[in-house]
């Protein structure tokens, strides 16, 4: 139902949700699909128009933030036994076949969500629906709140590194995790300069920060700021062109990960507290 109308974030469309109690709700039979289907009027911006149709999309996406909050510390419980378990033998092959790179890329986050003054945003190229799916079934869900992922496949990262610092604001310290010169020209544009880090120097940023993690385009970046302002401290961390570009636009200091080697160097980093 929703592949076609795509959001940058959860509560993008939250406007036109009435609030109307759900929980009998049939979202087989309300005709959403087949207005959908028929009317093919979806923009740019993932909105189709209507206040009917919004409505029942509204519904939909609101259904899907409930879902995500009620399984994403317990993904098997959405899965069921028989899929949970063959999800489980999958990742566990993935594991070994990666060095670890899920548990490591976890304790990492892990480290920053526990900090009162840190936040974790995700941003990625995936849609939204597909990237919150991923979320969960990688068991991310504790460190990254649904409403601080966002989804950069219409708008690109350097929108979204913009609605980023207009969320948190200027006087925190952002910090731009990334493999690519995206992820670092996006990150630039928010200060107009880059700050690169070298893992193995001590470096000491002043709180709140919020770390970003890019799998997606840059302009996401400009929705994200204006979410949490610019008196925040932002980390990229990615491990693409675009992640780096984005936070060079931004003047976010950007962390590269393209290798194992790297998560490892960013873990170490965070339990040491040099970032």
């Amino acid at each position: 139902d929703l592949e076609e109308c795509d959001q940058v974030h959860i509560d993008d469309v939250s406007s036109d949700d009435n609030g109307q109690d759900l929980s009998t709700y049939s979202f087989a039979t309300d005709g959403f699909h087949a207005a959908a289907t028929s009317a093919n009027l979806c923009l740019a911006t993932g909105v189709r128009g209507g206040v009917d149709w919004m409505r029942k999309l509204a519904f939909r996406y609101r259904r899907v933030k409930e879902l995500y909050s009620t399984y994403k510390n317990n993904v098997g419980g959405l899965l069921g036994p028989a899929k949970r378990d063959a999800w489980l033998q999958l990742r566990a092959e993935v594991e070994a076949l990666t060095d670890s790179w899920l548990t490591h890329a976890l304790k990492s986050l892990s480290i920053i969500s526990s900090r009162s003054n840190c936040v974790n945003v995700l941003v990625t190229t995936t849609q939204l629906i597909p990237a919150l799916a991923k979320v969960l079934l990688y068991s991310l869900g504790s460190v990254f709140p649904i409403e601080n992922i966002y989804s950069a496949t219409k708008i690109g990262k350097e929108s979204c590194f913009e609605r980023i610092v207009s969320r948190f604001g200027t006087n925190i310290t952002y910090v731009v995790i990334g493999d690519g010169k995206d992820e670092e020209h996006a990150a630039s544009q928010v200060n107009k300069q880059l700050v690169n880090f070298d893992p193995s120097d001590h470096v000491t940023l002043l709180p709140p920060l919020v770390y970003l993690f890019f799998a997606g385009k840059e302009s996401c970046f400009e929705r994200i700021m204006q979410r949490f302002g610019r008196k925040v401290v932002y980390v990229v961390i990615g491990d693409g062109v675009e992640e780096e570009q984005a936070a060079k636009k931004h003047n976010m200091p950007f962390w590269r990960i393209s290798s194992h080697s790297d998560l490892l160097a960013l873990h170490q980093a965070l339990e040491f507290e040099y970032l």
